[in-house]
């Protein structure tokens, strides 16, 4: 069984290995810093027999500036966001439905949030192409086909939140 569980140092970060290392080194040598400082919160998806980490994902509060579509009456100015910073799926892992639970833990808490702060957007910078695919298949979109930046309003979250 799979527990998504707040970060802590206790769990054996150095044998995560997602197959991207810029994502195992954060978990390896920032995660603990990060919490610390109050920068990201992070939750860790473990399995409970073994309690290896097969998964996380990193969380923060950011304002983003949205490109103005031509033919809108939008404006380009700072929206509150929630950005999911970083998500990650050990590669022994993956294809076993780990990320999709990692992102109905996190949208669950970005509508927790957004009963209590004002937030229009959450927001990721995907890392690859593939990682993209996956957020637009979680429900985000993209206003650029080749962008790796990715969005989807609170309002769109809430509509689907009923099946998360």
């Amino acid at each position: 069984m799979i527990l998504i569980i707040p970060f802590a140092r206790t769990y054996d970060r150095a044998a995560f290995d997602c197959g991207v290392p810029s994502l195992n080194d954060w978990l390896k040598f920032q995660a603990g810093q990060k919490e610390r400082r109050g920068n990201t919160r992070t939750f860790l998806a473990v399995e409970s027999d073994s309690n290896e980490i097969v998964g996380y994902y990193a969380s923060l509060a950011a304002n983003v500036e949205l490109p103005v579509r031509e033919g809108t009456s939008l404006r380009g100015y700072l929206q509150p966001a929630i950005r999911l910073a970083r998500l990650a799926v050990s590669s022994n892992a993956q294809g076993k439905g780990i990320g999709s639970l990692l992102m109905r833990h996190f949208f669950v808490l970005a509508l927790e949030v957004a009963d209590r702060v004002g937030v229009e957007l959450i927001v990721v910078d995907a890392v690859d192409d593939g990682a993209r695919d996956f957020y637009v298949r979680q429900g985000f979109s993209s206003s650029e086909p080749a962008s790796l930046f990715v969005a989807m309003s609170i309002s769109t979250l809430r509509s689907i939140g009923k099946h998360v």
